[in-house]
């Protein structure tokens, strides 16, 4: 049931941040907490079946107010995700595939706004990936360039 999941789900989003807390924000292990939260972030949008989810918005519904929560908590992992990701970009790996995979999380969230309605929310969404993607576009010309240059 939508309760059970949820519940679950927040279980293990609890014990990743009191773990990433207990270690530090000054951890060895601060970017491995990222991978950590994408996989609940990813496992979270799966578990979550949209069709039925679109109808029990409706007022009449009785799982209304837990489908609500629910979409919330997985639009708020979503989002957090791609932010992780991209600060672990530009803080600490300058790896493409980071960045990569924040524009993943992110056109994932545009999905889920598309498919609840929410228009502008997703327009929203496409201009940041359009940003994202050419921000990285940028990043990986400057870096063919300063190679060609060491050569």
């Amino acid at each position: 049931s939508y309760d059970d999941r949820y519940f679950h789900l927040r279980k293990f989003g609890f014990a990743i941040r009191e773990i990433e807390e207990g270690f530090g924000s000054n951890s060895k292990w601060k970017w491995s907490f990222v991978e950590l939260w994408g996989k609940l972030a990813a496992v979270a949008k799966n578990t979550l079946d949209l069709k039925r989810a679109y109808m029990d918005m409706d007022l009449t519904s009785p799982n209304r107010m837990i489908v609500l929560s629910y979409l919330a908590f997985v639009k708020r992992l979503l989002q957090g995700t791609a932010d992780k990701y991209r600060e672990k970009y530009e803080v600490s790996s300058m790896k493409m595939d980071d960045f990569k995979q924040a524009i993943v999380y992110l056109n994932a969230l545009r999905r889920i706004h598309m498919n609840m309605g929410e228009r502008s929310e997703a327009e929203e969404l496409k201009k940041k990936i359009e940003i994202w993607s050419s921000k990285l576009d940028s990043d990986q010309k400057k870096r063919e360039e300063e190679a060609k240059l060491k050569r």
